[in-house]
């Protein structure tokens, strides 16, 4: 569909045009697989780093992102309600604020945010060394 999109042909466009392109790329990417040599250990090596990536270091980079931005959030709100009353039994008193319902981030979590990125940086490694290994294996 990426491909479609870049010449012109939408949903909407001829089912006809839309059914050959696809055979051509299919037809292109065998071409590739059967012609390239050791092209089994090129996907082979894009998909140990990509799945490791993509598994084990992205959601947890994305939770301490997202750590990072509600503690700002946070701060920014502590700072505004400082000034900010709320009436308790006919008067006034300063709004406590371990009285928030949201809790802070433990170290727990961000612990355990490091420890996946780790695994995953390790599995990366791991996994590229043995197929580069397999990959000069074969090759003698």
């Amino acid at each position: 569909e990426l491909v479609e999109g870049k010449l012109g042909l939408d949903f909407n466009s001829k089912h006809i045009l839309r059914v050959v392109l696809r055979s051509v790329l299919i037809i292109l990417c065998g071409f590739v697989s059967v012609f390239v040599p050791s092209f089994v250990h090129i996907i082979s090596f894009l998909g140990c780093v990509s799945v490791s990536v993509i598994s084990f270091i992205c959601p947890p980079v994305f939770h301490l992102v997202l750590l990072c931005r509600w503690r700002h959030m946070q701060k920014s709100i502590s700072s505004a309600n400082q000034n900010t009353f709320k009436l308790h039994q006919g008067g006034a008193e300063e709004i406590d604020e371990s009285d928030s319902t949201s809790k802070q981030p433990l170290a727990k979590d961000i612990l355990m945010d490091v420890i996946l990125i780790t695994w995953g940086v390790v599995a990366c490694i791991i996994t590229s060394i043995l197929t580069f290994k397999s990959l000069l294996k074969q090759m003698q």
